[in-house]
């Protein structure tokens, strides 16, 4: 069993003519097609709040989820290092590479960083605050391919175990030792099965407790996003941050930790607003 901090981390041709925009208080667009259809990769268009942290040299480091036009949030790991400078997010894009289509080219948009604030309580080498806050110079352009999630409302539970089908969409980590699939470039959304952060204290004492704790099949990258569909009409909502996790060989699955979203809601809307 490996324990890692998640850092670090083609084209499809289609026929679809690029939607202008769309209306600017939208966030978290359900297609119930593509909810239920079970495919590892997701379309060109599907959670488009999905973004990239690349360095110099397009390196994709780490993921960045859209919350607003001018926010997004990431694992505080990801923006820790000041010798690697953040300077753009890259969203619209659904390649990890960066051997991007045409028309990915075409959806994309790199918006340029004005700052980055990191939870306070966050400690190098420490998962229970790993947050940090990306601002953005200007906003992004709400399209087909670029939107914004929804952040759980103020009343929902702020327990240690999310509830419902969760889905866990980002890229996939692409340096894994012993890895016994191919690695997929293309963005992914896998399945996720929520365990109790207790039971995942006493399994990996390094996870702490306050960890939304659970399983997938695959190792996202540090920053991906841990989403639920919820309500009528239905609306994906941030439940997570994936900020570390463990491969286990004899089980074949991961078992990963995320910053509970709900339970940092205040000082996310004091830091955006």
């Amino acid at each position: 069993m490996r324990v890692y901090f998640v850092v670090l981390a083609l084209p499809y041709l289609f026929s679809t003519t690029l939607t202008a925009s769309v209306k600017p208080e939208e966030c978290g667009r359900v297609n119930e097609v593509q909810l239920g259809n079970g495919e590892l990769r997701t379309e060109f268009n599907e959670h488009p709040w999905i973004g990239k942290i690349e360095d110099d040299n397009r390196r994709l480091l780490c993921v960045a989820v859209l919350i607003d036009a001018r926010h997004a949030l990431t694992a505080a790991h990801c923006v820790h290092n000041p010798s690697v400078e953040i300077k753009n997010l890259v969203f619209g894009d659904w390649e990890s590479g960066n051997n991007s289509a045409a028309i990915t080219a075409e959806a994309t948009q790199n918006v340029p960083v004005k700052r980055i604030k990191m939870h306070p309580d966050y400690k190098l080498g420490e998962s229970d605050n790993d947050l940090a806050i990306i601002e953005l110079m200007e906003n992004v352009v709400n399209t087909e391919f670029v939107q914004p999630i929804c952040l759980p409302s103020a009343d929902e539970k702020k327990g240690d175990k999310a509830s419902g089908d969760l889905v866990l969409a980002g890229y996939e980590r692409p340096y894994l030792e012993g890895r016994t699939v191919p690695l997929e470039t293309r963005r992914i959304k896998i399945p996720f099965e929520a365990t109790s952060s207790q039971e995942c204290h006493k399994k990996i004492e390094i996870f702490p407790a306050e960890l939304i704790c659970g399983y997938s099949s695959r190792s996202p990258l540090s920053g991906s996003a841990l989403v639920e569909a919820v309500g009528n009409p239905k609306k994906f909502h941030l439940i997570g941050i994936v900020v570390a996790g463990v491969r286990s060989h004899s089980e074949k699955k991961v078992l990963q930790g995320h910053i509970n979203i709900p339970s940092r809601l205040d000082w996310i809307q004091r830091n955006i607003s």
